[in-house]
């Protein structure tokens, strides 16, 4: 599960015979992860059906780049390319936010996004990579009625927050599933290699 996965484990996982899925991890084979670029897709093309047009990208918030993860996860470019195919086929100009360009060491997430949103009057949907930076977006904006936040997670975790951003979800849940069954036919079959399979996001919000 996750990323950097050193390619000298997954040989001696391999060297041994043991029967493995790598879940949440994009690859050729033996692995089992959500199509994020079809769920972004999706997502934003729903919105524009809707009459969307001024959409913009929130990507991966700086918090999430720890010392355990050196490089991006697949997720981060699936997305981002996902929201970007959408809006191109609808002739949209994308309108992409690195949050390291808003944001400042020591400054509070919603003061700092506060004053982007003040300087972006025209956006109308921030689409984020992920919950932190959407919940700080959703509070600098909570009083403006023409401005939307949503983000990506694969549980309800806004529960507590009024009218809180919508969550476009995550099938962890099928990926699981999903990995289960690719491992337990691959030790029915004896085989310790099989194609991945990308996990589609159901067609509904919440």
């Amino acid at each position: 599960y996750g990323r950097n996965i050193p390619e000298s484990f997954r040989t001696v996982i391999a060297d041994y015979g043991v029967p493995a899925v790598w879940a949440n991890t994009q690859g050729e084979h033996n692995c089992v992860y959500p199509d994020d670029h079809q769920g972004a897709h999706d997502y934003v093309a729903g919105l524009i059906a809707r009459g969307h047009t001024r959409i913009a990208y929130i990507q991966r918030h700086g918090e999430y780049r720890g010392p355990n993860y050196t490089g991006p996860h697949y997720s981060e470019t699936a997305r981002e390319t996902g929201y970007v195919d959408a809006m191109c086929e609808a002739g949209l100009t994308p309108f992409i936010i690195d949050p390291f360009d808003i944001t400042h060491e020591g400054e509070s997430l919603p003061r700092a996004w506060g004053q982007w949103h003040r300087a972006n009057p025209g956006v109308e949907v921030a689409l984020c990579y992920g919950p932190a930076t959407a919940i700080a977006l959703h509070h600098a904006a909570e009083a403006s009625a023409n401005f939307h936040v949503a983000t990506f997670h694969h549980e309800h975790v806004f529960e507590t927050v009024r009218d809180g951003p919508t969550i476009v979800q995550i099938p962890m849940h099928h990926v699981g599933h999903t990995a289960v069954n690719m491992l337990n036919e691959m030790i029915a079959e004896g085989r310790s290699e099989t194609p991945s399979i990308a996990v589609p996001y159901p067609r509904k919000t919440t």
